[in-house]
């Protein structure tokens, strides 16, 4: 009889100190301000899982922001939003990611389909240049900017974004600048074809890559009205050229263009902000060439490929062919 009294008050004694506890953290919870709530469901949820001992544990093991991380300027901004469970597919944060995406494509593919300009001017006015290698150029920068995007796409996820978008935007500019006083071939091909390709490359696959993150069921949508904003560049561009060539000439036409991308670029840096947060590096494969075992990942690939090789020779070369056959009054009318 002694013996079951005495389990009885020391299961009695348990549940009151486990109501204790209980009560302790909840008033310390109700303590806690409305702007770490979040936190404090999170803390509740794996109080509730797992033992308090293990969890204190865990997160002590967080490993803690590097210096560089810290003292970096270009990465002071990069504060994403956290991953959240459901897509937002939508909102202002979201569709202002879209006209960043359409202001890039702008910059980069708008002055890349504005090229056939370009070449009627090198051809009356750069010595020993035929339009065979003055496709070159255009051909370099078109290439650089996908393949340097399977790099830059690398920076995005392991939160290198604004570092890889600023000094893509720089060179992008640094190109545009030094096309407007470029006066030999080669010249133009470090300017215009080289610097400017890898501007591109560094800008272009980190935007998308955010944009994607926002969206599920109107990524589609999403993506094709930033994608327009290469046509909506390669009306701009020829109609600056058609205005100003005659009036103030070609080096500052093209610096005018240039201004052009240096307000676009602002406003790139200002919309941008990726939504999850980045991964940590050895979780990150620079190159992952399994993607090519999946056969329909692998032929959209090859569709892709072969589209942009039967496409580019027309901006490269019409306005040429049409000015040897006397079809314009001027090079740069439409």
């Amino acid at each position: 009889m002694a013996e079951t009294e005495k389990s009885v008050r020391l299961s009695f004694n348990a549940a009151d100190t486990q109501e204790a506890t209980v009560s302790k953290r909840t008033s310390l919870n109700s303590m806690m301000p409305d702007f770490i709530a979040p936190d404090r469901d999170m803390a509740t949820a794996l109080q509730a899982d797992s033992p308090g001992d293990k969890t204190e544990r865990e997160l002590r093991q967080t490993p803690p922001p590097t210096v560089w991380s810290q003292l970096n300027p270009l990465n002071r901004r990069l504060t994403p939003i956290p991953e959240l469970s459901k897509v937002p597919d939508g909102g202002l944060v979201a569709w202002l990611q879209v006209l960043m995406g359409h202001l890039v494509c702008f910059n980069a593919w708008g002055y890349i389909n504005s090229y056939g300009l370009f070449e009627t001017y090198y051809l009356a006015n750069i010595p020993h240049t035929n339009a065979s290698n003055l496709a070159w150029v255009s051909s370099i920068q078109a290439c650089l900017l996908s393949l340097v995007g399977a790099f830059s796409g690398f920076f995005h996820d392991t939160g290198y974004f604004y570092a890889s978008v600023t000094t893509g935007l720089f060179l992008q500019l640094l190109g545009t600048f030094t096309t407007s006083a470029s006066t030999q071939y080669w010249q133009i091909v470090l300017a215009q074809g080289l610097c400017q390709g890898l501007g591109n490359g560094l800008v272009f696959c980190p935007a998308f890559s955010v944009i994607s993150t926002y969206f599920s069921r109107k990524r589609s949508v999403a993506v094709a009205i930033a994608a327009s904003g290469g046509a909506t560049g390669g009306v701009v561009f020829p109609v600056i050229a058609m205005q100003l060539m005659d009036k103030i000439g070609f080096g500052w036409t093209v610096r005018v263009m240039g201004f052009v991308q240096l307000f676009n670029s602002i406003f790139i840096l200002l919309l941008a902000r990726p939504r999850l947060p980045s991964k940590a590096l050895r979780n990150v494969r620079i190159l992952d060439f399994t993607v090519f075992k999946e056969l329909p990942y692998t032929l959209f690939a090859v569709g892709c490929f072969l589209t942009l090789w039967s496409l580019y020779w027309a901006f490269t070369y019409q306005l040429g062919y049409l000015d040897a056959s006397s079809q314009l009054s001027s090079p740069i009318d439409f």
